[in-house]
């Protein structure tokens, strides 16, 4: 049963927590969950998915609105906030730098990382110490365990919320999770950059196609 909106407008969506849904629904505790919890601590955790490759036709607009729902956060957590995304620096990673530029956020903030194995192979945007590595023998570059569950949900499952900056079916697929487990999940309109959307296309696809977040939640 998804949660129902707490606000919408024609630019984002917000659904609330259900407490009691997401803590009746936590993953069974394994080796990945027991390395964020370390990593985590009782810190609230803002986890950002969006595009990766696509990268963003409006990037500065998308860090603007990331940069304003972490300084929010912080108002509610002075004493920090995780900020976990999926370790690598591409469209959505572009949040680290974002971060890791500001003296005042840098202080308050500690960026982490979920992400497959496979990103070992390509290097990532953080020091590996605060990435969890997730085993991934189809090289889906997705992060789920055997029952399916993704671990990108796990932060904001415990003491936090999910944050989509628009999105393609990885995205969409962690959104429904995380409305079926009960986490505050707030959504924002964005599109993915134009010219690397054009070339990803495949003939017989839309653009709604690759960017599903955008189709399902803002359809025009």
């Amino acid at each position: 049963m998804f949660n129902e909106p707490k606000s919408s407008t024609s630019q984002s969506i917000q659904f609330s927590a259900q407490p009691a849904v997401a803590s009746s629904t936590m993953p069974v505790a394994d080796t990945v969950t027991g390395q964020l919890d370390s990593l985590l601590g009782d810190r609230y955790s803002l986890v950002f998915v969006g595009y990766s490759g696509l990268g963003y036709a409006d990037s500065a607009g998308m860090l603007e609105k990331a940069e304003t729902c972490i300084r929010e956060a912080l108002t509610k957590h002075s004493d920090g906030i995780n900020v976990v995304i999926g370790a690598t620096e591409d469209g959505i990673g572009e949040i680290y730098g974002l971060v890791q530029g500001k003296a005042e956020l840098k202080e308050k903030v500690t960026l982490l990382g979920i992400v497959s194995v496979a990103a070992q192979d390509w290097g990532v945007a953080i020091e590996e110490e605060n990435v969890v590595f997730v085993e991934d023998p189809g090289n889906t570059w997705q992060v789920k365990n055997a029952e399916g569950y993704s671990y990108t949900l796990y932060p904001a499952q415990k003491n936090g919320e999910l944050l989509a900056m628009g999105g393609g079916a990885v995205a969409l697929e962690e959104l429904d999770q995380a409305r079926e487990r009960g986490v505050e999940v707030n959504i924002f309109d964005f599109a993915a950059d134009p010219q690397r959307l054009q070339a990803k296309l495949k003939p017989e696809q839309s653009s709604t196609e690759l960017m599903p977040v955008r189709g399902q939640y803002f359809p025009e």
